[in-house]
């Protein structure tokens, strides 16, 4: 059985492994990444020489703050071997303020409320800027 040792990135994956140990000659894994139904093209990976072992590196960009399936499957002659299956997330931007790709806020007027997107927040700060240069906190969604 496989045991590999994945690590997920923003936006990609790596993950490495010694080969079946019940099986020596397999030479070749296909893996593939999936989030839900939707797949990424299968990559074949081939043995390091110098290492006796596999690495795998995503060459699609994925999805941050997103759960994705790997199956990695040994590719031997003649033989249909079973898949081993890794879950993992993506990770989120770094915690500094940063303004975020495609970041929209809507005010609506009709209800007062403020329309925010974006991408693995888990809360948000609403801040305005008196005259005198001071921020005043208007709405923290994680202390509620």
């Amino acid at each position: 059985n496989l045991d590999p040792r994945v690590s997920p990135s923003i936006d990609s994956v790596t993950a490495n492994w010694v080969g079946n140990s019940e099986i020596d000659c397999v030479s070749k894994y296909d893996v593939k990444v999936c989030k839900e139904d939707v797949c990424g093209k299968t990559v074949t990976v081939k043995i390091d020489p110098d290492l006796s072992s596999f690495e795998f590196r995503s060459t699609e960009k994925l999805e941050q703050c997103s759960n994705y399936t790997m199956s990695i499957k040994p590719v031997y002659k003649g033989k249909e071997l079973g898949k081993t299956f890794v879950t993992f997330t993506t990770l989120s931007a770094p915690e500094q303020p940063v303004t975020p790709e495609n970041f929209s806020v809507r005010l609506n007027t009709d209800t007062n409320t403020v329309d925010i997107s974006i991408a693995c927040a888990t809360g948000y700060k609403i801040y305005s800027n008196l005259d005198d240069s001071e921020e005043v906190v208007h709405r923290d969604t994680k202390n509620n």
